[in-house]
């Protein structure tokens, strides 16, 4: 079943539905669709006229991870060529890797656009905002073609649409506006925290460790208070939004190893993973368990650390695997890993 919605880009806050009296007009124009046509393009959101998307009302989380996802072997965190920082292979060859590996079900989960507004507060070069995520155009087309994915593949593996969403602090209702305009065409979506308040405005946690001692070691002070204030951070998002599950948990930690004392958890930021994992078994989400730190130079171990991977277990929270890969010789990298944790 398709359907057709509406689009103001003047007021995209605003829910826009068709009158009732034309029900059987778009019932009609649905099924000349589905039935005539193979090769419909989804149509720009600056197209007044509208777009035309798959409705397909998505499982709850709670009952895929009760249900599927103990006993099948899961990809839970992958990028596409939709990603401006991938390696630009198309996302079918990362799905037939995935195929030969032997996984059950794999999540395309790409970053969603920024707003314009936000990019504007981030003290980079155009080419470096460029390359944080997919222009605002270009989202219906990465839907329209993962679903498109999804069907092609159907008998060989299971497709699950999503987005990787951004928790910006000062401008939450852009994720919210996200999540109502494409909720009914996503499977699942992964929350994760890249950014902090830093010098001269919003910096990337996980850029370069130069970025991250210029950008917010100097503006906090040191290593750890910038840990505190990303898990702070992080706690603000898990209340506020209700993902699938948890992305990166740790990615303050990426360059744990380039900074002194950097590998040590100070105890006020325990506390706050300690909440965010209370928060999160009490809304019934799961954590990615990010294998793309172990690849990467002063990393070198999972999101998240090895600890709370226990911590997370005791309290029954389902860790779902999640190879980040944003090349196609990077899905499901360290799965071994990955099972050995959960054993």
């Amino acid at each position: 079943m398709y359907y057709f919605v509406s689009y103001s880009p003047s007021q995209p806050e605003k829910e826009f539905s068709f009158p009732r009296s034309h029900l059987a007009w778009h019932l009609y124009l649905n099924f000349i669709y589905i039935h005539l046509s193979t090769d419909c393009s989804i149509k720009n959101k600056m197209d007044p006229a509208g777009a035309i998307l798959p409705l397909k009302p998505p499982i709850p989380h709670k009952s895929r991870d009760q249900m599927e996802e103990k006993n099948m072997k899961i990809d839970g965190h992958t990028h596409t060529h939709y990603c401006p920082h991938s390696s630009g292979e198309e996302t079918a060859k990362y799905i037939e890797r995935a195929i030969e590996l032997g996984f059950d079900i794999y999540v395309l989960t790409e970053h969603p656009p920024l707003p314009a507004s936000f990019c504007r507060k981030l003290p980079y070069p155009e080419e470096v905002v460029t390359a944080l995520a997919m222009k605002e155009t270009e989202l219906d087309s990465y839907i329209k073609e993962m679903h498109q994915l999804k069907q092609k593949y159907k008998d060989q593996i299971q497709i699950r649409v999503g987005l990787e969403l951004d928790y910006l602090p000062d401008q939450p209702d852009w994720t919210k506006y996200l999540l109502k305009e494409y909720a009914n065409y996503l499977d699942e979506t992964i929350l994760s925290l890249h950014f902090l308040k830093g010098t001269n405005g919003w910096r990337c946690v996980d850029l370069t460790p130069e970025d991250f001692e210029e950008g917010l070691i100097k503006y906090y002070g040191d290593f750890h208070t910038v840990q505190k204030v990303y898990y702070q951070t992080l706690k603000e998002a898990v209340c506020l939004f209700h993902p699938s599950r948890v992305g990166h948990l740790t990615l303050c930690q990426k360059f744990q190893h380039y900074f002194i004392n950097g590998r040590h958890v100070m105890e006020e930021a325990k506390e706050e993973i300690l909440d965010i994992l209370s928060i999160t078994k009490r809304k019934g989400l799961s954590l990615d368990f990010n294998t793309a730190g172990l690849y990467k130079k002063y990393c070198l171990e999972t999101y998240p650390s090895e600890w709370i991977v226990k911590e997370a277990l005791n309290l029954g929270i389902p860790l779902i695997f999640g190879s980040d890969a944003h090349a196609m010789d990077q899905v499901g990298r360290s799965y071994d890993l990955y099972e050995k944790a959960m054993d």
